[in-house]
């Protein structure tokens, strides 16, 4: 099974781990994916110059026009964070069974703890020093129009 992420320019690609992924993986970065345990991995796609390396190993081919340091410069922000999860889920999609169920489970609570602290920083945004979010700033208010003298 193939997965997708789009880039901050927009363009798509596709992750799909493969044996032969593993091999041009190491051969490039010198990262022995097959060898990681869950701890290392996590660390490694928790790296953002180790895991941009590695992805770029493994779907770089795709665009011959694009160099590593293109594919570097096109994520950061939610591409990046994109990427991590659409390749720990192709990660986990390439583990046998009981490696994958775990996988999965593990990258759906991460979602989960990045969306529950991203609610939990704007809900505090939203009353701190007791102003709402939604009301424009002081300096966005229009003047009050005073007595217009005609």
């Amino acid at each position: 099974m193939s997965h997708e992420f789009r880039d901050q320019t927009g363009r798509a690609w596709i992750v799909n781990v493969t044996v032969p992924d593993l091999k041009r993986v190491r051969e490039s970065t010198g990262e022995a994916l097959g060898k990681m345990d869950l701890q290392k991995l996590l660390e490694m796609v928790a790296d953002p110059e180790r895991f941009v390396d590695v992805l770029f190993a493994l779907v770089g081919g795709q665009r011959v026009d694009v160099t590593g340091e293109d594919f570097g410069r096109s994520l950061g922000g939610d591409s990046l964070e994109s990427a991590q999860t659409v390749f720990l889920r192709a990660w986990a999609d390439f583990c046998p069974s009981r490696g994958r169920t775990l996988l999965l489970t593990l990258a759906e609570k991460a979602e989960a703890h990045q969306q529950a602290a991203m609610d939990a920083a704007m809900q505090q945004l939203s009353t701190w020093n007791g102003s709402d979010m939604n009301s424009p700033a002081p300096s966005d208010v229009p003047p009050t129009a005073g007595p217009s003298g005609s």
